[in-house]
């Protein structure tokens, strides 16, 4: 990896990875190869942003084999400062994996989020958020979903949150999240339904050396 300063408010960095894995079943070899390039800019803790680029290659010496594929990936965030309490923030992951075999194998993600937090400096025990999320998650047939399920249903939703928690003491937290999601989803080889209505829920938690909390969801 190499980096390179610009005015001190900026670092480019940039990466080439190449790797090799045998398989101890059928002997076969899969081959990785990929390029990065990131970029950073800070002033101070008034802004933040960043950006990241990544494509990655795999080839296998089984002609047949699923691990063909190349991967492109974005990751980017912004974090700006607009009084002593308040901040907005941004984040952006995205994902497209393209499989040598068949489309049937081919992966679609992306998450977007904005949101205004409330961070004061001079209390911060309490800290909460406003955040609208925009998720597109279409996994291929053997890549798990947003939930880590692989084979977990695929979705479009647009998420928006309030969460706002306050520290009692060192052991103490007490927090609060109501959410509302609405969303089109469908199973692996579907099509992606008409939309199935808002789902929203409230959960309320309290921390200590483990988490007790309790969460209520309803679904239309």
């Amino acid at each position: 990896m190499q980096g390179r300063s610009f005015l001190r408010r900026y670092l480019l960095c940039w990466g080439h990875q190449q790797s090799q894995t045998r398989s101890s079943v059928d002997k076969t070899t899969v081959e990785r190869w990929g390029l990065s390039w990131a970029t950073n800019y800070a002033q101070g803790d008034a802004e933040r942003a960043g950006l990241r680029l990544e494509y990655a290659q795999d080839q296998s010496t089984d002609t047949q084999s699923a691990n063909d594929r190349r991967n492109y990936a974005v990751s980017a965030y912004w974090d700006r400062r607009v009084s002593a309490d308040w901040r907005w923030l941004a984040n952006l992951d995205a994902m497209v994996s393209q499989s040598d075999q068949t489309s049937f194998r081919d992966g679609e993600f992306a998450e977007l989020t904005f949101g205004y937090a409330y961070r004061p400096v001079d209390n911060d025990r309490t800290n909460g958020l406003i955040s609208l999320t925009a998720l597109h998650d279409l996994p291929g047939a053997d890549q798990a979903n947003r939930d880590g399920n692989i084979n977990g249903a695929k979705q479009q939703s647009v998420i928006a949150n309030v969460s706002i928690s306050h520290e009692l003491s060192d052991t103490f937290t007490i927090g609060g999240k109501y959410g509302y999601r609405l969303r089109r989803m469908a199973e692996r080889a579907a099509m992606i339904s008409p939309n199935r209505g808002p789902i929203w829920g409230l959960c309320v938690w309290i921390t200590t050396l483990s988490t007790i909390g309790m969460s209520w969801v309803n679904c239309a």
